[in-house]
C-alpha cells in the first residue's frame, strides 16, 4: 500500500482520538466543578442550565414526567412499593386505605 495512504489513515485516527481525548477532558472537569459546587458554573457561557435543584446531601433526585395538577384536588405523599415517594390524590389514598 501506499505510504500516503498511510499517512492519511494515521491522521485520521489521530484526529479521532485527540477529539475523543478532549471531549473525555472536557466531562471529567465538568464533573470536578460539579462536585465542588462551583457557582461559575451558573453564569458560563459554555453550559447551558436547565434546572437548578437544592437538596439536602444525600438525596435522589428522580426525572419525572410533567403533568397538570387539578386545582382544588388534594395530592398526599406515599411511598411507592420501590421505595421512591410520589403524590397520590388524597381521594384515591383514602379508598387504598380501605
Amino acid at each position: 500500500m501506499d505510504y500516503g495512504a498511510w499517512l492519511v489513515a494515521f491522521l485520521f485516527l489521530a484526529a479521532i482520538i485527540a477529539v475523543v481525548g478532549f471531549s473525555l477532558k472536557r466531562i471529567i472537569q465538568l464533573d470536578v466543578r460539579i462536585a465542588k459546587g462551583d457557582n461559575s458554573l451558573l453564569n458560563s457561557d459554555s453550559y447551558r442550565i436547565t434546572e437548578v435543584i437544592r437538596a439536602p446531601m444525600g438525596s435522589r433526585i428522580d426525572a419525572i414526567p410533567n403533568f397538570m395538577v387539578t386545582p382544588g384536588v388534594q395530592m398526599v405523599p406515599v411511598m411507592m412499593p420501590n421505595g421512591t415517594i410520589g403524590l397520590m390524590p388524597l381521594s384515591a389514598f383514602i379508598q387504598q386505605q380501605n
